[in-house]
């Protein structure tokens, strides 16, 4: 008889002792027989590593300094066994048919590298909210984005993107991408993976809600509407355009575009942090001038754009 996959589920925690056991057992909890977790403490200061300790061997922790969350990825993934990975923040929660859906769907596309399926919004207590995105009628989308990126384009994304806990990934694919470039917080987190994965490979697309994304108010990214998300959001566009392009060369069309936002963004919320002032000069060197002048055009409608 054939052995199953297996699944490496990877939660990386820093500081969310009191949503981390919910994250540990929805990821214990799987429907499908054969996973290993991976917890990996960046750091925690508060009540998280007791959390841990009480989950014995049923989970394989990963202790380590803080480094943000591409340091958290690549711990976990160096750790990891599986013949597929998925991450998890350790604030959200996996339906429990998740691995068995979604792994299915790349099994029966084994030219795919990668696949993300849809999400839902629960408040801090874990009860559905109201805004919580609609579900859609099951469907599966198979398609391939590599020679749009080497347009610099992204026309042909079939549903809504989510973040990190929403993506299954082979190891082969993902051996292409991690280790990845490290950065503090979530400067360089899982955008970096979405945009390579988008570089490197066919995928597919779910519509089935698979995770739960916790909404509870100390959220990084997830529906917030201030100075401080613009400010963050220009540096994780300025950091993950120019190491794509220092990695991914061939898709340097769609980098400068990215690269150009957050540049204009940073411009917009005050300038670019001084430890990253000597990135604009460092890009701008490999590209050639018609192309530097398009990024300052975009850069400054992105500064002027209300």
């Amino acid at each position: 008889m054939e052995q199953l996959p297996l699944v490496s589920i990877i939660i990386n925690n820093y500081n969310y002792a009191t949503y981390l056991g919910a994250a540990i057992e929805s990821a214990l909890s799987q429907s499908y027989p054969h996973t290993e977790v991976i917890v990996v403490d960046d750091g925690s200061t508060d009540q998280s590593r007791s959390i841990i300790e009480q989950y014995g061997d049923r989970i394989l922790p990963i202790l380590k300094p803080n480094g943000g969350q591409a340091s958290a990825f690549n711990a976990g993934f160096a750790a990891s066994r599986g013949d597929f990975i998925c991450f998890l923040d350790s604030d959200d929660l996996l339906v429990r048919d998740r691995v068995t859906i979604e792994l299915q769907a790349l099994l029966d596309h084994p030219d795919a590298g990668w696949s993300y399926h849809q999400l839902s919004f629960v408040d801090k207590d874990g009860f559905p909210l109201e805004n919580s995105p609609t579900p859609l009628l099951e469907a599966t989308y198979k398609f391939d984005l590599r020679q749009e990126m080497q347009q610099g384009t992204l026309n042909q994304i079939p549903l809504p993107l989510p973040g990190t806990d929403g993506y299954l990934y082979r190891r082969s694919h993902l051996q292409q991408i991690l280790p990845m470039p490290e950065g503090e917080g979530v400067s360089l987190n899982d955008s970096y993976l979405q945009y390579a994965s988008f570089a490197l490979s066919k995928g597919i697309a779910l519509t089935a809600q698979l995770h739960q994304q916790r909404i509870h108010g100390n959220n990084s990214f997830t529906l917030r509407n201030d100075r401080a998300k613009v400010k963050l959001r220009a540096k994780i566009h300025l950091l993950t355009g120019y190491w794509l392009r220092a990695n991914f060369p061939e898709v340097h069309c769609y980098t400068d575009k990215l690269f150009a936002v957050g540049l204009g963004l940073s411009w917009k919320t005050g300038g670019i942090e001084p430890k990253y002032q000597e990135l604009p000069e460092k890009y701008c060197a490999g590209v050639p001038l018609l192309d530097r002048l398009k990024l300052h055009t975009r850069a400054l409608y992105y500064y002027l754009k209300p």
